[in-house]
Parts: C-alpha cells; structure tokens; sequence
C-alpha cells in the first residue's frame, strides 16, 4: 500500500464514467506507484457519481493506493447526507463494509479534501474525519488566499498529515502575476509547514474547442508549474486535471467528438463533426470516434498501443474492429487511460 502523501504527480478525476472506465482499466501498480488521483463530486454529480467515486475509491485502494476524496461541490444539494460533509460521511459509511460477501477489500481509507475557504463548521467536520480514517487530509487552496494559519486551526490537523493543493483551474495562459501568486502561496505554506506535500494544480483544456481536424496547445499547466517550482524549490510537486475542462459544468450532446491526447509538452486535440455516413451497422458518434483514432494512430505523437489500455483501444478503433465506441463516454476513457500512462512515465 502507496504511504499518503508519496508521490510525484497528482491528477483530478471527476467520478464519472469516462475517468472510472479508464482507472478500472488499470491493471498494473505501478502505474499509480507515483500518481496520487483525486475523485471528484461536483454540484452537477447525482447518488450514480456518488457511486462511482466509491467504486473509483475501491480500485484505488487494491492497487495500493489511498485516493483523496473531494466532495465540496455537493454542499446543499439532497441525497447526499447531512450537513457540509454528507457525501463524505457516506462514503466513509460505505467503503467500511464489504460490497459482497466475497470481498475482503475492506475497510477503504480515503483522504478527505478540505477548501481553505469552507466554513469554519466544513472544516472542523472535515478534520474530525481526517483523524477517524487515519490517512491525513489534504488542503485546496486558491491563489490569493489568506488567513491560512485559521484554516489550519479549525481544521486541527497537523502540516505533517496535510497534502496542501494550491489549485489555479482554469488557464489559458501564464503569466507572472499569476506565477507570482502561486509561489506567494507556497511560501506562506512553507512558513507554516512542514506539510506532508504540496503541489500546483491546474488545466489548460478549454471548455469548448472551436476548431476541427488536429492541432496542439501549450500545456499550460507544466508552465505554471516549473515556473512556480523555479521560485519555491524542488519540493513543489505537479497537478492537473486529467483530460477535461477544470471547471465543471452541465453537460451536453454536441454535435462534434474529440479527443485530447497528452503529450510532453502539449496538447494534441483532434476534433471532427460527428459523420453518419460510415458503416450502416454503426451509430456516427463511433463512426467518427473511429476517424479520429486513425488520424491519432497515424500521428507522430501516438504513443503506441502498448503504451495504456486506451491506446490500445485507439488502435483497436482506428483499425476498424472491436465495438462500442459510440458512448460519449469513450473519448474522455481513452483520453484519460493515456494521460494517467503519461503521468506515470513523467514521474519514471
């Protein structure tokens, strides 16, 4: 079992179908040896996300890793349980007990997430939980925050079992004001340190791509995050948000399929309008999930079908066998199988 707080990279992960199909594809442990996940519950998630982040929660767990478990966006919304941390406490209730009678996977620990800008009532909660599990906590912060040394009060757990995430979201660019803003985080942890970890945290995919056939974009969040760690030291550690949009959102059908690929250094986006003018026996949502595949696989960023499960299926699709591949689920599953391989392989 992985200790909390020893990794290299951390990635968020929404519970949702696409990121749990791609984390439940994960056969070896090692993948995740240096990758720290963090599932995810928004305000658009439902009592089936609930669900899946404890089934997202339990693979982690047999594969040796703690996961962290942030539910701040589900405060105030019903079916989740009582007050500030009630998908917390659920899911806590849930994964202490088995699933079936032949699963000896139990209890699960996860690590809760606190927002350094909960409530004093959140916090206090959340800290209570932190020492019942017995894995620490970890600590989101936004650039700009202050009064960090109240947070750490009401949250009354140690830097020492703390995973501190200084989480910009969204960017399209970086700046020095905003790598200024980082780093004066970062130092102001570090005055009240030591923590167990801290990491950036940010995503440069944008909410919408405007363009079709295939192109590539800075990954912004390297940027922020070596010009950050150039300011603060080596200790400072890398997250992002997977291959989706950092802020959530309700979703929709489009009217278009695409597919982000990770790479060193960029983005490679490749986008078409969805075709029915494929294989009869196919809906054009896979019919054009296939196209994209072919053009990836004939990419000179393609990383190979050996590389994860979803290059694997990429290649499966672009070859024109296998099936399935109309969900709106599968680019963001194949997607995110790739980048946790990438993440993986970043930290070797």
């Amino acid at each position: 079992m992985a200790v909390p707080g020893v990794f290299d990279s951390l990635v968020s992960l929404r519970a949702k179908q696409g990121e749990s199909q791609a984390l439940e594809a994960v056969r070896d442990t090692e993948q995740l040896a240096h990758v720290q996940p963090v599932i995810e519950l928004t305000a658009e998630s439902t009592l089936t996300n609930l669900g899946q982040a404890a089934q997202m929660l339990r693979k982690l767990h047999r594969l040796g890793r703690v996961g962290m478990l942030d539910t701040a966006g589900t405060e105030g919304s019903t079916g989740f349980g009582p007050g500030p941390t009630g998908a917390l406490n659920t899911l806590a209730d849930q994964l202490s007990y088995p699933v079936d009678l032949f699963d000896s996977d139990y209890p699960v620990r996860f690590i809760p997430v606190a927002h350094a800008d909960a409530s004093a009532e959140a916090l206090a909660a959340i800290g209570r939980l932190c020492g019942e599990l017995e894995a620490g906590g970890a600590l989101r912060i936004k650039p700009g925050a202050t009064e960090l040394a109240r947070v750490l009060e009401q949250l009354a757990v140690t830097p020492l079992e703390l995973d501190a995430v200084v989480d910009s979201r969204y960017l399209s660019g970086v700046s020095t004001q905003q790598v200024d803003a980082v780093s004066a985080v970062v130092a102001e942890l570090c005055s009240l340190g030591p923590f167990r970890s801290i990491t950036v945290l940010s995503g440069s995919i944008p909410k919408m791509l405007a363009q079709t056939a295939s192109w590539q974009q800075t990954r912004f969040e390297e940027v922020l995050w070596k010009s950050v760690r150039d300011d603060s030291g080596e200790h400072v550690r890398f997250g992002d948000y997977g291959v989706v949009h950092p802020v959530p959102g309700p979703g929709y059908r489009s009217n278009h399929v695409s597919v982000k690929y990770t790479c060193t250094e960029n983005w490679l986006y490749l986008r078409e309008r969805i075709n029915d003018d494929g294989d009869p026996d196919e809906a054009g949502r896979g019919h054009t999930v296939r196209l994209l595949c072919r053009h990836l696989v004939d990419n000179q960023d393609y990383a190979g079908a050996d590389f994860s499960w979803g290059d694997r299926e990429i290649f499966t699709a672009a070859s024109g066998r296998g099936g399935g591949f109309g969900d709106s689920s599968v680019p963001v599953a194949l997607g995110t199988s790739h980048h946790l391989a990438h993440l993986a392989r970043r930290a070797a």
